[in-house]
């Protein structure tokens, strides 16, 4: 899979999940961090990453469910690909998967992300891990 990244704004960063045959799979929303020459990053830096099926349980849910873990992304741990809207409120460097972007009186968010997020897993067919290359179509814009 592939994760392409083509906005970087204060609110979040923004892109589209690709399968292998270059089909979007959802849009994508993720953290952004102000970088001291002031441009946005997230805390996945482009590369290729293994993603490791597993339990997890994000802060606030009753119970644990199964998603993909980016592994080895550098300086940090936990970075997931998950359900969510809001990026600088439901992620903490994870990858948010929704339907489509939309604005909103918090900033940008992706929509429909558990029907993102299921339809995502479905696609998976089980296997316990993939390949993801994270790339940026568009240098990090000014903060």
């Amino acid at each position: 899979m592939k994760l392409v990244r083509n906005s970087f704004r204060k609110d979040g960063v923004f892109g589209e999940l690709l399968d292998d045959s270059g089909n979007v799979v959802a849009v994508t929303a993720e953290h952004a961090y102000l970088q001291d020459d002031g441009t946005v990053a997230s805390k996945i830096p482009e590369g290729t990453y293994t993603c490791q099926r597993g339990q997890h349980q994000l802060h606030g849910m009753a119970a644990p469910f199964t998603t993909f873990q980016i592994m080895d992304v550098p300086n940090h741990t936990n970075i997931l690909l998950h359900m969510g809207n809001w990026p600088q409120i439901d992620s903490d460097g994870c990858c948010l998967l929704g339907e489509a972007l939309a604005a909103s009186p918090k900033g940008q968010m992706v929509t429909n992300s558990i029907s993102a997020f299921n339809k995502f897993i479905e696609l998976q067919n089980g296997a316990a891990q993939f390949l993801l290359v994270v790339t940026n179509d568009s240098y990090k814009a000014a903060y």
